[in-house]
């Protein structure tokens, strides 16, 4: 995988994906587990945002990016 920051700040990581990881719900879970706040706005499209790793997993290969996001 290969990705480059596209915005930090004190609370927020944006990041676009250069190459994709071979797991994708295993890179999902990685983000779920690193900063659960961020997943349940990342799917913008549903009220209470990705409900399972396979649909982050979807979202983050479609919008080819990523973002860690802590309250």
């Amino acid at each position: 995988m290969s990705y480059r920051l596209k915005m930090v700040e004190f609370d927020k990581i944006v990041a676009d994906i250069l190459i994709m990881p071979i797991d994708m719900e295993k890179f999902a879970k990685e983000i779920y587990n690193f900063a659960p706040e961020g997943v349940y706005d990342f799917v913008p499209d549903q009220e209470h945002g990705a409900n399972s790793f396979e649909a982050l997993a979807a979202e983050i290969k479609k919008g080819q990016a990523f973002w860690l996001w802590w309250d």
